[in-house]
């Protein structure tokens, strides 16, 4: 009868010791593990949203740049220097890198409007 009733006693007491255990550091690591996820939720569709956006303003970017008419400019007056300066800066490939440079100029302009970037 008594190892019975030790038995119980101390499963009685494993029991409250595991209810102890959950509320003192069970909830902590609950907590830490759910604001871990949340954390690592919201970088993550930041991230999304970022790419989504740099998609975006390089769209309204290049339809500024067509309105604007800036390649059309930028090829006339490259078209009117003199033909070794042209042969010279379409060797190092200026005219690319210059539409490169502007359109990442109206690029980065445009995001500035769109808002957490």
């Amino acid at each position: 009868m008594s190892a019975i009733l030790s038995r119980i006693l101390a499963s009685i007491v494993a029991f409250f010791q595991g209810v102890w255990d959950f509320i003192t550091q069970g909830i902590y690591d609950f907590a830490v593990w759910a604001f871990a996820k949340l954390i690592e939720y919201i970088t993550l569709e930041g991230l999304k949203f970022s790419i989504w956006a740099l998609g975006f303003a390089w769209d309204i970017a290049k339809q500024i740049i067509l309105d604007l008419n800036l390649v059309g400019q930028l090829n006339s007056a490259f078209a009117a220097m003199p033909s070794d300066v042209t042969g010279l800066l379409s060797y190092f490939q200026f005219p690319q890198a210059l539409t490169l440079v502007l359109t990442a100029l109206v690029t980065k302009y445009v995001m500035r409007f769109i808002p957490f970037l």
